[in-house]
């Protein structure tokens, strides 16, 4: 598979990683790991991990993310 920002920049590289909001396959260079907190429905209330987990996204859905 290949990162679909280089495809429509006219170049081609291996993806590593899929944009977990929009689901594009994305290399190194266009990939950002954001950390996320997962919340799961326990009982009355959420429940969080104590440590974070990672969330891959691309760039237009980042900053996107932070617009919102």
């Amino acid at each position: 598979m290949e990162c679909f920002d280089c495809s429509e920049q006219g170049h081609r590289a291996a993806s590593v990683a899929i944009c977990q909001d929009c689901g594009a396959a994305l290399c190194g260079e266009h990939v950002t790991a954001v950390e996320h907190l997962p919340h799961r429905v326990a009982g009355m209330g959420r429940a969080t991990p104590p440590a974070p987990a990672r969330r891959m996204t691309c760039h237009t859905c980042r900053r996107a993310r932070r617009l919102a």
